[in-house]
């Protein structure tokens, strides 16, 4: 891969807006965010399979008030904010609309007049950025937001994020990870716990890689630090390969450099979720919570997706405690219960019931479900903030590396106890510290390799 940025580098940027919840978090989020790496950048940048973006709306009839005027407007605009330290010019073509591509630096500008197509086949714009000459990047992202309007009144909005990574090249000789089908090429982050120089005890080291990635030399582990490679990446499941000879791990590190510890990525698990809305609860709220925490689980590199029915309920709400099982209730599926109780909570002894009580917002959810997958919470005054595992708050979409780990590994997790990858005892699950729940553990020490719950490498 060449060390450098290409002057005009070409990114096939194009993606489908998606439709605003009526519920959102008070801090928006991204609709695409691109993570390819600085080194080789342009050579990745071509294989991004992307989606274009489509002229319309994302309501239902186009126009969701009076002052739109009914169907006499048969045109919107795009109004487009183009911001970045590295971003020299925004190209914009249209597949049926040619006379309206266009092309301009960064700041605001708009395209009006792009033809609103009611029925049949809209036309669909394609985005290409082209980089300022000699940038070293990255000193902070390059932002595109699209708000498309018909008059007066927005119809449809995106926001693409290129998240410009910093990522290793191997040099000749020295120990690599090498990773195949990482979906869309994305920035993953590697980690790697290895033996410290003197002693038996772990550290941790990471990389950032899309495809190899040189480690300089690993040894294999000794004692109580058993050698293993994690993988976190968008769109794909995390990946967890042990490299440990002691523990029959294969392949594995030698004391000799030139190893190679290649890791296929997976996509996604799906977790099966029940969504029951009883009365006081909101259809719109929980239709937006799952599609708050899959967004939020995916740009954290969660690797889990929840594959959510929601449905509402006209029967009484079932009382918000873990003494018995609520009605309805389905086994080895995650069942959330939206109730006008103004609790919420998630079962320790049954990770797969949980409550949610109003008044709630969209990162509710996704803060139940970090508990289902084994979370604890960050309590008041943390220095997380924007956690998702932070007690209250509506800016809350982060996760850390860590807790990653945690949801995906320990043993106390709503994977774990609805076998989302099969059979329990085919995986090496973990018993982790900072962790909810570990009665599904058994009498099992904790374990000594797993990360700190702190663990991270920003940004994602």
């Amino acid at each position: 891969m060449k060390q450098r940025l290409a002057n005009l580098l070409m990114l096939a940027v194009v993606a489908l807006a998606t439709a605003a919840s009526a519920q959102t978090s008070d801090q928006p989020t991204p609709t695409q965010v691109l993570s390819p790496c600085l080194t080789g950048l342009a050579e990745t940048a071509a294989d991004l399979p992307m989606d274009p973006i489509v002229v319309g709306c994302d309501t239902v009839d186009c126009c969701p008030g009076p002052e739109c005027a009914g169907d006499d407007k048969n045109t919107l605009d795009w109004v487009i904010d183009a911001q970045g330290t590295g971003l020299d010019q925004v190209n914009v073509s249209f597949d049926t609309a040619p006379e309206k591509s266009t092309s301009f630096g960064p700041g605001k500008n708009t395209i009006n007049g792009l033809p609103l197509v009611r029925t049949g086949t809209p036309p669909t714009g394609t985005l290409s950025v082209a980089t300022k000459s000699g940038w070293s990047g990255p000193a902070g992202p390059i932002d595109i937001k699209i708000d498309q309007k018909l008059g007066d009144v927005s119809v449809s909005e995106f926001w693409l994020r290129i998240d410009v990574q910093a990522c290793q090249v191997p040099t000749t000789g020295e120990d690599r990870v090498d990773l195949t089908n990482n979906t869309d090429n994305d920035s993953a982050i590697v980690l790697m716990s290895e033996r410290k120089s003197s002693g038996n005890g772990c550290e941790w080291d990471t990389a950032r890689a899309t495809d190899s990635v040189g480690v300089g030399n690993k040894v294999p582990g000794s004692g109580s630090c058993k050698s293993s490679v994690s993988v976190f990446s968008d769109d794909n499941a995390m990946a967890w390969v042990n490299t440990d000879t002691s523990t029959g791990g294969s392949p594995t590190w030698t004391p000799n450099q030139g190893d190679v510890v290649p890791i296929a990525l997976q996509p996604p698990l799906v977790e099966n979720v029940n969504v029951y809305v009883f009365g006081g609860g909101s259809l719109d709220l929980a239709y937006g919570a799952v599609d708050f925490a899959n967004e939020r689980f995916n740009a954290n590199n969660v690797g889990i997706q929840f594959n959510a029915v929601v449905a509402e309920q006209t029967g009484s709400e079932p009382s918000i405690d873990c003494l018995t099982t609520p009605n309805p209730y389905t086994e080895g599926r995650v069942n959330v219960y939206y109730v006008s109780d103004t609790n919420r909570l998630t079962c320790r002894p049954n990770p797969n019931v949980v409550f949610v009580g109003g008044p709630a917002d969209v990162t509710v959810l996704a803060h139940e479900l970090g508990h289902s997958l084994g979370l604890l919470d960050f309590g008041y005054g943390s220095s997380f903030g924007d956690n998702i595992m932070q007690d209250t708050g509506t800016t809350r979409d982060a996760l850390l590396d860590g807790q990653v780990f945690r949801m995906n590994m320990h043993c106390g997790s709503s994977l774990h106890r609805n076998k989302v990858r099969g059979d329990p005892d085919s995986w090496p699950w973990k018993k982790c510290l900072s962790t909810s729940s570990q009665t599904a553990c058994g009498t099992a020490p904790l374990d000594a390799n797993c990360p700190p719950v702190q663990q991270n490498v920003d940004p994602k």
